[in-house]
């Protein structure tokens, strides 16, 4: 039995030696190809942009101004426009101050002129009347001015100059006991009350004008040369409720601030724009025009301030980015090789090597960037 088994091994050998010569290998079993890494793929489109850049500023009145009273006297009656808050127009009356010692001197000053031409009047007859006597006389020669009464008529003269300044400056008085409004403004601030007695140089109230309303916007030193922003720049302005005005660069502040280095670009908001002093907007400035630019939102940009593309051959490329100017949380990027042509940009990934090719996934529609960081944590954590 035993030789019976080692016979039919010793011939199954045999067999085996014959199929299979000595410079022949039994063939090797097939291995799989090893599957490549998916990753998916958002294809952006250089667009042509401007710089924008998005700063905050407080809304200000072009002109804000101390009303005072030019005259002394006591207050007869303010006008409910001059309560704190109130809006009015120019011209409008705002406060009464007590008149009748103005009306009484503006009327002397009157009497005074009238006074003053008569005796002009008079001086110039009775110069002519010297003149023809001199005439007369037959004396040869020159008569002196004095004879002439040329003193005197100067002196009529001089005093009639004086009685029409003093005549102007009593009826300025006499005006300036009606306080009215210098534009169309609102009040700040009074501090003027029914009955009281003020003195030339009292401070009555605050008020701003309500036409110009400007909007400081204070710049980085980067961000102002990102934006190569001069006068006539456009502006967004939006407050915290929602509200959307349009504004125009009318200067840049010429100084820089010493505390934060700020620089500012004033901005001047659209006409009737129902904006408050005090306000603050959040503005978005546009700048510099760029031909081809990349809009990459930032959960594309890895930690290290990265991005990862794929080549035309599906290689994993990285580059540093380094945006032209970002807003909104989207970074604006140039062409990585100066090329402006569609770039396939993948989520960065720890597990990335430069050259590696993957398997793209083209996503059809960029996703929001919360989506983006979402899918990126979940597929982070599935590997």
């Amino acid at each position: 039995m035993l030789k019976n088994w080692i016979g039919a091994a010793v011939l199954t050998a045999a067999a085996a030696f014959v199929a299979y010569p000595a410079d022949e290998a039994p063939p090797a079993e097939e291995t799989e190809a090893p599957q490549r890494m998916l990753a998916d793929v958002h294809i952006l489109k250089p667009e042509a942009r401007h710089v924008t850049v998005t700063t905050h500023g407080q809304v200000r009145p072009r002109w804000q101004s101390r009303l005072s009273a030019e005259v002394g006297g006591r207050v007869v009656s303010i006008s409910s426009r001059l309560l704190t808050g109130a809006r009015f127009q120019q011209g409008e009356l705002l406060a009464q101050i007590e008149d009748s010692a103005y009306r009484s001197a503006a009327a002397t000053a009157r009497s005074a002129l009238a006074t003053a031409e008569r005796v002009l009047l008079e001086e110039e007859q009775r110069g002519k009347l010297a003149l023809e006597n001199w005439k007369a006389s037959g004396l040869g020669g020159e008569a002196s001015g004095l004879t002439l009464r040329q003193p005197q008529l100067a002196e009529a003269r001089a005093a009639m100059d004086a009685a029409r300044a003093a005549l102007a400056q009593a009826e300025y008085e006499l005006q300036q006991t009606r306080i009215t409004a210098p534009f169309d403004g609102v009040v700040a601030s009074r501090s003027l009350n029914p009955g009281e007695v003020v003195q030339a140089g009292t401070q009555i109230a605050e008020v701003f004008d309500t036409s110009v309303f400007e909007v400081p916007a204070p710049l980085s030193a980067s961000q102002f040369v990102q934006l190569g922003v001069a006068a006539g720049a456009q502006a967004v302005l939006t407050s915290a409720e929602g509200a959307v005005w349009q504004g125009e660069v009318v200067r840049i502040d010429p100084s820089v601030d010493t505390e934060n280095r700020w620089i500012n670009a004033v901005i001047q908001m659209q006409a009737g724009a129902s904006a408050m002093p005090g306000q603050f907007l959040t503005v978005e400035l546009q700048g510099r025009r760029h031909d081809a630019l990349y809009a990459v939102p930032e959960a594309l940009i890895s930690r290290q301030g990265q991005v990862w593309y794929l080549d035309p051959q599906d290689h994993l490329q990285t580059i540093q980015a380094e945006p032209v100017f970002t807003a909104g949380g989207i970074s604006y990027i140039a062409p990585p090789d100066g090329s402006a042509e569609d770039l396939r940009l993948v989520l960065p990934r720890s597990g990335y090597l430069r050259g590696a090719k993957v398997q793209p996934r083209i996503v059809a529609e960029p996703r929001p960037g919360a989506a983006l960081r979402a899918a990126n944590a979940a597929e982070g954590a599935a590997q």
